[in-house]
């Protein structure tokens, strides 16, 4: 065998040793059928603001997949409850994405009541991730996520992984589910870079393909694309 394929099996086997170690996988995200029977719970305290239905309006023709059209003043308030917890937290803009990524596929950021088997709140964390009270808490909730995404990713290294990919990880879903937080990651770049900041990511090709990007400038003077 060589060492490239050692390597693999290596890092396969510590993959699944990780994997079964953490917290309970997440149950089914949310559907509309399952939506229809449950209680969307506040977000923020006194509810959402005149301002968040203003960045909905803001938002919703900026977005390319699951949320275009459908962001409302609630779901800007629950993502807003979210961005203000990764900052109190310290963790930057990127890890902001990667939670509201989370919530998109879940929840389509709605904090419910209910869901699949056992699961609640924005990120539909079963029970072993608390009680109902602090499942249904964003703060906590986000807090308990971003708790996980350190454990399973050493030395922020998830600054470096696709977006989707440590949604999924964290999250633990069924395989053929992974994938759908990779499809949400550049609307959830958008929301995440609109609350954190007030402005909306803007940018041409700079592959030359003619695809939409949305184009970051990092510190550093290099610029990061996503389609």
């Amino acid at each position: 065998m060589s060492y490239l394929n050692i390597k693999a099996v290596f890092v396969g086997v510590v993959s699944v040793v990780l994997m079964s170690v953490g917290l309970p996988a997440a149950a089914d995200p949310v559907t509309d059928e399952m939506a229809a029977n449950l209680i969307a719970l506040p977000c923020v305290a006194g509810g959402p603001t005149p301002s968040d239905a203003s960045l909905a309006n803001e938002l919703n023709p900026l977005l390319g997949n699951k949320m275009r059209g459908h962001m409302n003043a609630y779901r800007v308030s629950c993502a807003r409850a979210i961005i203000d917890e990764v900052k109190a937290r310290e963790f930057n803009e990127r890890a902001g994405a990667i939670a509201i990524a989370t919530v998109i596929v879940e929840t389509s950021i709605s904090n419910y009541d209910g869901g699949d088997a056992d699961s609640v709140g924005l990120y539909q964390q079963r029970a072993g991730w608390g009680s109902f009270e602090e499942r249904t808490n964003p703060a906590i909730a986000t807090g308990n996520f971003l708790r996980e995404m350190v454990r399973l990713y050493s030395e922020n290294s998830w600054n470096f992984a696709p977006i989707g990919d440590v949604a999924a990880n964290v999250q633990r879903p069924r395989e053929d589910l992974r994938y759908k937080y990779g499809v949400e990651a550049g609307d959830a770049t958008i929301i995440a870079h609109k609350l954190w900041t007030g402005e909306t990511r803007h940018g041409s090709s700079l592959s030359g393909d003619a695809r939409a990007e949305i184009v970051a400038l990092q510190g550093d003077g290099t610029a990061t694309a996503w389609f």
